[in-house]
């Protein structure tokens, strides 16, 4: 069942969406930007994640308002290396910018 996780982040956006395949293949999860709140809202649901053996496929920050963006460096800059993250694993990070 497709799960849409709407996260409080005051205001702005943080939205989690899981895709589930068949048996035989892995779930797509896509987080969409990263608002407010990472540490009380986002980060909980994503060790929840890393501890169910996922990882985030698509990490998409639509574009530059604070009220977007304002978590996702902090989120990057504490999940740490590609190859060791710390919090996650993020496959892709998609930025909307020139």
């Amino acid at each position: 069942m497709l799960t849409i996780h709407l996260l409080p982040v005051l205001y702005g956006d943080t939205i989690l969406i899981n895709i589930p395949k068949s048996e035989k293949q892995a779930n797509t999860n896509i987080l969409i930007d990263c608002g407010y709140n990472f540490t009380s809202e986002l980060l909980p649901l994503l060790e929840q994640f890393h501890a169910d053996g996922k990882r985030i496929d698509r990490f998409i920050i639509t574009h530059y308002d604070d009220d977007h963006i304002r978590s996702a460096a902090k989120f990057i800059k504490d999940n740490g290396s590609s190859s060791s993250p710390k919090i996650i694993e993020i496959e892709q990070v998609w930025l909307n910018a020139y």
